[in-house]
């Protein structure tokens, strides 16, 4: 410690701290290091079992949520509006992707006698 150092602490504190280093430690040091070995030794592994069995269980508690909320409600049997929409030529096809989707596929040209474009 410098000079400038002790000038800056309070009067009395540099000498406290030379009288406690001065002092013999209150553990040997080789109990000191008997005792910090004890604490970062692994301990034994008696829940080995602990890690896998944790994984397990999550890994069922994902795909029974996954089955869950992946399944869409099944759509009701609505009908699909054909009053509304009226007979169709026989040349076209009517798909209902949802009850609210109809998708319309022509698959032959109109028949002569229909009126079409000559």
């Amino acid at each position: 410690m410098t000079s400038q150092d002790e000038e800056d602490w309070p009067e009395g504190l540099a000498e406290a701290l030379r009288r406690e280093a001065a002092r013999p430690p209150a553990t040997s040091p080789e109990e000191a290091a008997r005792r910090v070995r004890a604490r970062i030794q692994p301990r034994r592994q008696a829940r080995a079992w602990l890690v896998p069995a944790t994984a397990a269980a999550a890994l069922a508690v994902v795909l029974t949520l996954s089955l869950f909320t992946s399944q869409e409600p099944a759509p009701s049997p609505a009908e699909p509006a054909a009053h509304v929409i009226g007979p169709l030529p026989d040349n076209t096809v009517l798909w209902w992707i949802d009850p609210q989707t109809p998708v319309y596929f022509v698959v032959a040209p109109p028949a002569p006698d229909s009126g079409g474009p000559s």
